[in-house]
């Protein structure tokens, strides 16, 4: 057998992993993690509110506290036990989270501080003031998408680590208002981490030493906000969030932020993104925290970051045992078994069964094929075989 593999590389890290099945879990856990003797303040902030999140991260890094979640109008069970255990003096409630969150945070001998409402505009403008006023860098501003805030959330680290404010600005309207508030916040430099289709290049003329960061994709995007927060000093282990949304990036922005070290990197579909894949080809991190749960965060993905490879045999031989094909020894090695499992393989995928396994069959492989069951009827236990020209 031949393998045809080739892909970006870099020396194998130490993995960490955390995640829960929805947000509000996974920020306790990273809560957990990062604040294991407790901390004197913490920021609240509605799930389902990306918006409120990448905003409330500057806020989390500044007073040195976790960023969790709530939901519903009320303070979720799990945050309110964390909240406990971490025997805060002052929350802060970002945005429209209701009157449920504050009374729940005054009976745990708390002050609750509600900090903006309405809009996401005015909420994040509110919280730059706020995190200014507790010892917030409005040197520079973050100037993020008010309308698509996915591309955006990777900046999260940079915002917490950095103690740097986030606005939002619109695509074309508002230029004034926006130019007054990073004027008002006293910035000299402006950090725009939105593409020209999300903020026109004529909303930031004019503003204080534009710089925008953004890729072709989301995942360059965030790949792209990593270096320059590698080279603003966030040079230590960075933070893989995986998923559709990236709804946990936040949190672990802030995570990331609080070692002031880390950058954040995300990555979506069956296997690591390419651009994440070249970010740790060129840094060669030594360890790298993987924040999602499993479905969100693919097995293939957590293969190819442990084995520090983009294409590894490893992984592909994995992923072969786990779609049922007889490969006994998970080792990285090519033997009898992991022959017979890629001709049994590239028979299933429909390609020519001639033993090489190269991009294509890589493909194939991520697309999980199988082989329709002539009779479902029969016990799961029964064996059916194919005949030539069947």
């Amino acid at each position: 057998m031949r393998l045809d593999l080739h892909g970006p590389r870099w020396r194998r890290p130490t993995v960490r992993t955390v995640g829960a099945r929805h947000r509000v879990r996974s920020a306790v856990r990273l809560s957990r993690a990062a604040w294991p003797r407790g901390a004197a303040s913490a920021v609240v902030v509605g799930a389902d509110s990306y918006y409120d999140a990448l905003t409330a991260t500057t806020l989390a890094g500044t007073v040195g506290g976790p960023l969790l979640y709530t939901r519903d109008g009320r303070l979720s069970r799990v945050t309110a036990r964390e909240l406990d255990r971490l025997g805060v003096r002052r929350v802060h409630l970002v945005g429209d989270v209701g009157d449920g969150p504050a009374r729940a945070v005054e009976r745990l001998g708390a002050v609750a501080e509600p900090v903006g409402a309405g809009s996401r505009y005015r909420t994040a403008m509110a919280v730059a003031r706020r995190a200014v006023q507790l010892g917030a860098n409005p040197s520079t501003v973050i100037v993020a998408s008010g309308r698509t805030p996915v591309d955006s959330l990777a900046a999260g680290a940079l915002a917490a680590g950095k103690r740097r404010p986030v606005v939002f600005a619109r695509r074309w309207t508002g230029k004034a208002r926006l130019a007054r508030r990073l004027e008002e916040l006293g910035a000299r430099r402006t950090v725009v981490v939105a593409p020209r289709r999300q903020i026109s290049a004529r909303m930031v003329r004019g503003l204080p030493n534009v710089r925008r960061v953004t890729g072709p994709t989301r995942t360059a995007s965030a790949a792209a906000v990593a270096t320059r927060a590698r080279r603003a000093g966030l040079t230590g282990r960075p933070v893989l969030v995986g998923g559709r949304r990236w709804g946990d990036a936040p949190a672990a922005g802030v995570v990331a932020g609080h070692r002031r070290e880390a950058p954040v990197l995300v990555t979506t579909g069956r296997e690591l993104a390419r651009p994440a894949a070249r970010w740790l080809a060129r840094v060669e991190p030594r360890g790298v925290m993987l924040v999602g749960r499993r479905g969100r965060m693919p097995d293939m993905t957590r293969c190819q970051v442990r084995s520090g490879g983009l294409r590894r045999w490893r992984c592909a031989e994995r992923a072969l045992h786990r779609q049922g094909y007889v490969v006994p020894h998970v080792d990285g090695r090519i033997d009898r078994f992991s022959v017979w499992a890629v001709y049994a393989f590239e028979k299933i995928a429909r390609r020519r069964p001639n033993g090489l396994f190269g991009e294509g069959e890589w493909q194939a492989l991520l697309r999980r094929p199988r082989m329709r069951v002539r009779r479902p009827d029969l016990p799961p236990t029964h064996v059916e075989i194919t005949s030539p020209g069947s």
